[in-house]
This record gives C-alpha cells, structure tokens and sequence, in this order.
C-alpha cells in the first residue's frame, strides 16, 4: 500500500484537487498498478499529523487487506514533509519513503534511520535550496540512514510531475519492508 500526501494547493473540500497532482493524477491511466493507493485530503483548518496519519494507515490495512510490512508513505511538498514526520514517528510502520520537494524536514533526522527514503528535487527549486536537500542527506546518512537523492536540473518547485512518472520508483517500494509485522 502507497500512501499519498498531497501539497498545499491541493487543500480542502474538492477531491478533484487530490487527483490535479502526483500519483493520483496518474491512476487513472494505471488500470493495472500493482498497489492500493490511499489518497487523503487534508482541510485547509485541520493538518496532518503522525498520529492522525498512522491511524489512516492502520485502518487501510485492515480494510483492504494489505500486507502490513509493506506501507509505504510518499508526498509531494507539505505532503512531502507530513510523509517524512510520519515515518520518523513510526519507524516501524512505513516500510520506505519517497518525497518530492519536500518544504520541511523533521526535527530529529535519525529517528528516520529505519526507514530508506528517496528524496527528489530540482537543483533550481526557488522556493527550496537544493542545499537544504543535500544537507538533509549528510545528516541521515551520518547517522546511519539509507537516503539517496535525485536532483533534476530544473528551477522550479514541482519535481513530482516526473517523479510519480518513474517506473523505477515503484520498482525501489517493491524491494522494501519492515523488518517484523508492525505490533
């Protein structure tokens, strides 16, 4: 199971905004994907937290029947970074994490230690520095963290339009799992 994290502009009470970007605006086309994709939709009053997220992905699993070592949490932008606190948070529940320019970065990097994440991103991205990125990967991996990063040469913020294009990536989830069944 894939869960999907959309961005700021994609906030509210229209779920046709959560298909305008990212792994949903490409499903349709997809009538084979070999993963249940879970798609909220955050409010503009209410964000997404660890706590609210996990309890979403626990209750996908039960209702959909997926095996529980392999949930894995991705999102663009704010979802992005909603992706990286949720598995920081819960190591033990998100098999990987890939994240396409992401607006922040959780506090404590090495909490994310477990968990590989692939990060993408524009070298130009001009709301991000592509630095901030690369600082984020000396430090995970300083701690012992499986991270890489894919830098498109690129100078704006949507690195996820290419990203969720890439059959590579679901191909990098695939090979990926929690090392015991989440408790």
């Amino acid at each position: 199971m894939i869960l999907f994290l959309h961005g700021g502009g994609e906030r509210g009470e229209d779920l046709s905004l959560v298909r305008r970007e990212g792994l949903p605006r490409i499903l349709e086309h997809l009538p084979d994907f070999p993963f249940v994709v879970v798609s909220p939709q955050e409010t503009k009053s209410r964000r997404w937290t660890p706590g609210v997220l996990v309890k979403l992905v626990d209750d996908a699993v039960a209702k959909y029947r997926v095996d529980r070592t392999r949930v894995y949490a991705t999102g663009l932008s704010s979802g992005a970074a909603a992706a990286l606190e949720l598995a920081a948070s819960h190591p033990d529940r998100i098999a990987a994490v890939a994240v396409a320019s992401p607006n922040r970065l959780p506090e404590d990097l090495c909490r994310l230690k477990p968990v590989p994440v692939w990060m993408f991103h524009n070298s130009g991205d001009p709301r991000i520095p592509a630095r901030r990125i690369r600082r984020f990967e000396r430090s995970l991996s300083g701690c012992g963290g499986d991270v890489r990063v894919t830098l498109y040469d690129r100078g704006r913020h949507d690195s996820w339009t290419e990203t969720y294009d890439r059959r590579d990536l679901y191909e990098w989830f695939r090979t990926h799992r929690t090392s015991r069944e989440p408790s």
